[in-house]
């Protein structure tokens, strides 16, 4: 199973407090360099790892870096959410339900192929995401003749 974030990137998109917050039930003030809180961010980002894996294992191309670059941010999201459901209960009061909702939203598109993640043409290490049945149209002189 690879692993799609680290507590590295959580800290870049999240204060490093408040991650401590969320995973340390054992110290005051939480200590982001505790064993037992690097355990639980790590059992998150695996959770959540392994739910990305469920999801498109045999259906997309993990090993392509532009694929793992847009995955990034859902496995940052549900890593997140797992976090803040340890100290919210309920789907109601998480403040991250919406985004796990749209994360899985959209591996479940990515999944099943109705949408892509290409290279950008201005830079290639940032994906670009579209819809896998893009149309191309033609218009005929009838259609154009008042443009």
């Amino acid at each position: 199973m690879s692993m799609y974030t680290s507590i590295a990137l959580l800290q870049k998109r999240i204060k490093p407090i408040v991650l401590a917050e969320l995973a340390d039930d054992v110290n005051t003030p939480a200590d982001i360099t505790a064993a037992l809180t690097i355990a639980v961010i790590d059992q998150a980002i695996a959770d959540a790892s392994a739910m990305i894996d469920g999801y498109l294992l045999g259906h997309t191309d993990m090993t392509d870096p532009i694929v793992q670059t847009a995955i990034e941010q859902h496995a940052a999201t549900l890593t997140l959410y797992s976090l803040y459901r340890r100290r919210y209960a309920t789907e109601e009061t998480n403040p991250l339900s919406a985004a796990r909702k749209d994360s899985l939203a959209w591996l479940t598109m990515l999944a099943k192929g109705t949408i892509k993640v290409t290279a950008s043409p201005q830079s290639p290490s940032s994906p670009i995401i579209s819809t896998a049945g893009e149309v191309i149209r033609t218009f005929g002189r009838e259609n154009l003749k008042d443009f």
